[in-house]
């Protein structure tokens, strides 16, 4: 025998055995009956190849035609009939609504007072050294923005402030549209000895 008779035989004989299964699967499911598609559905297989006695076989007809109880599906079937669903799946539900946020009162706001009036710009100015003029008069420099800035009394500064007195110990600068005042201290002068 060629292998292609042997292959073909082989065939022959896997789509016997097939053909076979098949027809034992479908006579192994059980008949329709007038219970419930639920109760047919949990069903054992085993069921079918049960033969019951003669008095059984007589109740199971009377309730084969008349409507099947939960009871009876149970006795029939084996096994317990599942309970009713207490809802519906289908049907979803919209959420509960949340509960009520309570605010609590907020307490009265204080009165306001008067606006607070804004600081004045920094002095930013540094003592830098003294001079003694001809007349005998001082003068007195300061570095400002980098700068050396001869001031007297009265004289008025680019960054707003106004210098009002010069004495021995201090410089006094006043800020007009504030009404502030500033001060800068100054060293002791220096003692020359004349020869």
């Amino acid at each position: 025998m060629s292998k292609t008779e042997l292959f073909k035989r082989y065939r022959i004989y896997v789509l016997i055995g097939v053909a076979f299964l098949l027809v034992l699967l479908n006579l192994g499911s059980p008949a329709p009956t007038g219970r419930s598609t639920a109760t047919q559905l949990v069903a054992p297989t085993w069921q079918a190849d049960f033969v019951p006695a003669p008095a059984a076989q007589e109740t199971l007809a009377q309730n084969t035609n008349a409507t099947a109880t939960p009871a009876t599906a149970q006795v029939l079937s084996g096994r317990p009939m599942l309970e009713p669903a207490k809802r519906d799946p289908f049907n979803v539900l919209p959420p509960p609504p949340p509960p009520p946020v309570k605010v609590a009162a907020s307490p009265p706001l204080a009165p306001m007072g008067p606006p607070v009036p804004p600081p004045p710009p920094p002095l930013d100015m540094t003592f830098a050294g003294r001079m003694t003029k001809p007349d005998g008069g001082e003068l007195i420099y300061v570095n400002y923005a980098g700068t050396s800035l001869a001031i007297v009394a009265g004289q008025s500064l680019p960054n707003g402030y106004r210098v009002e007195s010069i004495s021995g110990r201090a410089i006094e600068f006043s800020y007009p549209p504030l009404n502030t005042t500033a001060r800068i201290e100054l060293p002791d002068a220096p003692r020359y000895e004349i020869r």
